[in-house]
């Protein structure tokens, strides 16, 4: 099974990664036009020079994570308990983040990004929700990542069967 082994550990390299790099996102970037809706959310789009990370680097990770995530659910079915039970999960909660950003978190972000006009008040508890809604992705990401760490530690164990009559006798 070492193709299993080597495509659990590039998902547990590429989603340790986008945890880190959410994380950073979340912490330093995010305040910086979610602070003060709607008011921080139109000055912060009408600097002429500010990041893009979704443009820079989430158009990679992200669906590489989701590619790699299904692939690993694949060869997770075929491993052996108890491996396989944290391998699935970690790697269908992957598939599942991955899913929900594409399906909420990139669109609701292209709508913040168009917003020009403070008059858009509606804009501030969609904000607020997108904020929390990006924190409880983060703790599931980070569940998945745990798991896929708990299912690549199970990989290295191997039964010897010389230990068992140690001690023995």
């Amino acid at each position: 099974m070492k193709i299993g082994r080597i495509l659990l550990t590039l998902l547990v390299i590429v989603l340790g990664l986008e945890i880190g790099a959410g994380i950073y996102e979340a912490r330093v970037l995010v305040p910086l036009w979610a602070s003060a809706p709607p008011g921080s959310l139109v000055a912060y789009n009408l600097q002429a020079l500010r990041p893009n990370p979704g443009l820079h680097f989430w158009i990679i990770t992200t669906p590489l994570v989701g590619l790699l995530a299904l692939v690993n659910l694949v060869a997770a079915f075929r491993s052996a308990p108890p491996r396989r039970l944290w391998w699935l999960m970690g790697s269908l909660l992957a598939v599942t983040v991955v899913v929900m950003t594409f399906v909420y978190f990139v669109p609701e972000l292209q709508t913040f990004e168009r917003l020009r006009d403070r008059e858009a008040v509606t804009m501030t508890w969609k904000v607020q929700r997108w904020v929390a809604w990006n924190w409880i992705r983060a703790v599931v990401y980070i569940l998945a990542w745990l798991s896929l760490l708990r299912a690549f530690s199970l990989h290295s164990v191997r039964p010897n069967p010389g230990t068992a009559a140690v001690g023995k006798g």
